[in-house]
């Protein structure tokens, strides 16, 4: 507790008349005041008022990088300084304060147990970095616990750093790295928690360990391995039924064994729902059966750099996955084949199996017996071999720099030449890729209650880069479906109503640029300006027509005319009556007749005469 002295009198009522200029209450002013005398130079890091000739705290630093006050009203939210005394920090140096949130100190010095308080209950957040590690060298037992709930510690270690987890037993989120990623000393985390249990939303730490988490449930759990990692400590990874997704990443080029004490949890204790292992693997002393996990959760798998070793006499090192597996990431590793219809379902959503040295055969059609069309397929650089079909091109789909030969479907032969369609299909055998395109059909439609407009057909492309609309700036596109589908918004910085057609450009045609008109087809009925008829051949002249001839319907005086071609400007079709005859009748022009353009569910009629403008 701090005690009245006359000159605090004499501060209080000088603060009292000038809060319109300092914003602190006089006990926070002077409990900020006393902690920087104690981490820096005051009067070199804050300005004084000229009419107070008191610290202007909450109007910012002379020296922002050394030290920062955040002020909420008359109270102090944030501090941040980086400490250049030889003074200890107590908790009765924060204590004071009556709201504060935050509190960051870089070089810091700190009294014994500081770490266990006592602080405001307002405090939060406490950073503390380039200090020493014997700020953990603080009392253990009951009532011994952290009371911040998130600590970010960055450190040198002065000695072997042991970390119990009955102190933690009040802090929700753990950051804590050194220096170096080669200390001299060991980290080790101690699980003394017997007969209680505790929950951590994230834990970020380097160590030579991998600790027990038994009686502990963890979000998230990061784990930066430093060289030296005692590898039988990984039997822990048994006790991690409670760890909801854990990472391990080296500090080096080291090679760690697969944590196969996991497939040991019990499935009814397994809430596990992935890890990722971002080193080299070892290889196992056999095949991996992760069938353990829950058929509940959605399960998340990354080995994003999982090395020669990792196989089992050259073959995929897993001989069971878990059911629900939802992402599998397992590239740059070695082994032979994939066994698409044994490991993989409909849960599969995301599949990387890139640089693999992979042989086998590529399924020439998607296999939809055992996946679903939003999967995310990337089998890129390996040795597959076989043909694809049109199946694939509604699929998010990576098969470049394998041996795929054989024809490649219209999608590919469309926007081959579009750089992102070239490196997901390059690298491959495909003997067509020189055709023409012939196969891109066009609809459009408006949504008028989300305001966008449904690009919609047959080999649109693989990205919205795939092709160009008028005015760019005014349009934000997105893929919705692979080559079928694309919606389009106008831009945020846009003014004005959305238009409702445009001109849609493919510039990477294999025969070159292409340019379409195209309209929403139910904002816009179809408008005829002329009909011509030749060798029962009905050519109808106007605007709002498709290019997707299944859309149009044409009735001529009640009977069906069959579109052969069309395109926004023109339809051509035939009347059975005509066709069936020989090739020499024409159809009877003497009067006029009624025709009936339908495209999807718009439809006009007109009264014509042939050969005559309408």
């Amino acid at each position: 507790m701090y005690s009245f002295k006359p000159y605090y009198v004499v501060l209080w009522v000088i603060l009292l008349f000038v809060r319109d200029v300092i914003s602190l209450s006089p006990l926070e002013y002077q409990c900020t005041l006393n902690f920087f005398n104690r981490t820096l130079n005051v009067s070199q890091n804050f300005k004084i008022d000229p009419n107070t000739l008191l610290y202007d705290f909450c109007d910012g630093s002379l020296k922002p990088t050394d030290a920062l006050v955040i002020c909420d009203g008359q109270s102090v939210n944030l501090i941040r300084t980086t400490q250049t005394t030889n003074k200890l920090i107590t908790p009765s140096d924060i204590q004071c304060f009556s709201s504060i949130n935050t509190l960051n100190i870089d070089t810091f010095k700190v009294s014994k147990n500081f770490l266990l308080g006592p602080f405001s209950q307002s405090l939060s957040t406490v950073s503390l970095h380039n200090g020493n590690s014997s700020i953990f060298d603080i009392d253990i037992g009951i009532g011994k616990s952290i009371p911040i709930p998130n600590l970010n510690i960055k450190l040198y270690l002065s000695g072997p750093l042991n970390i119990y987890f009955s102190s933690l037993l009040m802090v929700n989120n753990l950051y804590l790295i050194t220096q170096t990623l080669q200390p001299k000393y060991k980290i080790n985390y101690i699980n003394d928690l017997v007969g209680i249990s505790k929950s951590f939303e994230n834990i970020f730490t380097y160590t030579h360990f991998i600790p027990s988490m038994n009686n502990i449930l963890v979000n998230l759990l990061q784990l930066t391995l430093l060289p030296g990692t005692n590898l039988s400590s990984f039997s822990s990874f048994s006790t991690y039924g409670n760890v909801t997704s854990f990472s391990l990443s080296p500090s080096n080029s080291a090679v760690y064994p697969f944590p196969i004490a996991l497939a040991s949890i019990p499935t009814c204790k397994n809430k596990n729902t992935g890890f990722s292992l971002n080193y080299q693997i070892d290889t196992p002393v056999g095949f991996i059966d992760l069938s353990n996990y829950n058929e509940t959760v959605d399960v998340t798998i990354s080995l994003p750099n999982a090395g020669n070793l990792f196989n089992v006499n050259g073959q995929f090192p897993f001989s069971a996955l878990p059911k629900k597996l939802n992402i599998l990431e397992f590239q740059n590793g070695n082994f032979a084949q994939f066994n698409f219809d044994q490991f993989l379902n409909k849960n599969s959503k995301i599949i990387k199996l890139g640089d693999n040295n992979m042989g086998g055969v590529f399924p020439t059609s998607f296999p939809t017996n055992f996946l679903s069309k939003d999967v995310s397929l990337y089998v890129n650089d390996n040795q597959l071999t076989g043909q694809i079909d049109e199946s694939w091109c509604e699929i998010d789909l990576d098969i470049s720099n394998n041996l795929i030969s054989g024809q490649a479907p219209s999608c590919v032969v469309c926007h081959y030449l579009q750089p992102f369609t070239n490196s997901i299909f390059g690298g491959n055998q495909f003997t067509n890729l020189n055709e023409n395109c012939t196969t891109i059909e066009l609809n459009l439609s408006y949504d008028n209650e989300t305001k966008s407009l449904l690009l919609y057909g047959k080999d649109l492309g693989f990205s919205a880069n795939s092709f160009t609309l008028d005015n760019p700036r005014n349009w934000a596109t997105s893929l919705v479906t692979t080559n079928k589908e694309f919606q389009i918004k106008k831009n945020l910085f846009a003014t004005g109503p959305i238009a409702k057609g445009f001109n849609i450009t493919f510039p990477y045609l294999p025969q070159g640029p292409r340019t379409f008109e195209i309209t929403a087809y139910n904002q816009f009925s179809p408008e005829i300006n002329s009909v011509t008829e030749n060798s029962g051949v009905f050519t109808i002249i106007g605007k709002y027509f498709a290019y997707n001839c299944n859309v149009i319907n044409v009735l001529i005086s009640d009977e069906i005319c069959f579109v052969s071609s069309c395109n926004f400007n023109q339809i051509q079709c035939s009347l059975n009556s005509l066709t069936q005859t020989n090739s020499d009748s024409s159809y009877d022009s003497s009067n006029s007749s009624t025709i009936i353009v339908s495209v999807m569910d718009v439809s006009s009629t007109f009264v014509f005469s042939l050969n005559q403008n309408l």
